[in-house]
């Protein structure tokens, strides 16, 4: 089947708020089963919470002490890890889900079927923050004119499924950041397909996201 990200490519029109929509109701109705489901005997994923995401070892890497960065870069990757170990502490003491999660539904492992979606790829199916698996979807429009827009119509689909927490759009501001982070480590990990994202094209917003991120 056709995937997501080759259907609208980096389109982010009205046009294609109608797909955010239902990929919002997809990972609603996943999570709504995930937290469900009875989990057999012997199932084991990895974790991402506060030492998956930002601890000495986490599972996607230190990105803050990239190869790919500079010590000015590694300096502000750093600062950003301290504050978002902050906030995620302050998530956990607040209630925040967790659960079972798809970890990669990025608009590349989201398939096409008549009007309806589909995951593909649970290879990092783990446990982790409901919104953390949201963001992941969503990264790709971060930064877009109409990404409010486009978040609205994929929290609206998703609330068809799932229950939104009071305190949503904050932690969307948080991973969001994370995933932009975990990406980094990414990257190092993948220079196959890394090779065509030179730092230049992604290091000047992911600085501005940190820097606004800091002084909030």
């Amino acid at each position: 089947g056709q995937t997501l990200e080759s259907r609208i490519g980096s389109d982010r029109g009205p046009e294609t708020w109608p797909w955010f929509h239902r990929l919002g109701a997809l990972l609603g109705e996943l999570h709504t089963h995930t937290r469900n489901w009875v989990i057999p005997s012997g199932f084991v994923r990895h974790r991402l919470d506060i030492d998956g995401l930002v601890g000495e070892t986490p599972f996607w890497g230190r990105f803050w002490d990239s190869a790919l960065l500079d010590d000015q870069e590694k300096r502000l990757l750093l600062s950003a890890r301290e504050w978002a170990t902050a906030r995620l502490y302050d998530l956990q003491a607040n209630g925040a889900l967790f659960g079972l999660i798809h970890a990669d539904s990025h608009l590349d492992n989201v398939l096409i079927s008549g009007d309806r979606l589909g995951l593909i790829d649970f290879d990092d199916c783990c446990y982790g923050w409901l919104a953390f698996d949201m963001c992941v979807a969503l990264h790709s429009s971060w930064g877009h004119a109409d990404f409010a827009s486009i978040r609205d119509h994929f929290l609206a689909g998703y609330e068809m499924q799932h229950a939104l927490q009071a305190d949503i759009l904050q932690q969307l501001d948080l991973f969001l950041l994370l995933r932009s982070l975990q990406l980094v480590s990414w990257r190092e990990m993948r220079p196959d397909i890394a090779a065509n994202l030179r730092k230049e094209l992604w290091m000047p917003k992911l600085a501005q996201d940190i820097q606004k991120a800091l002084a909030s």
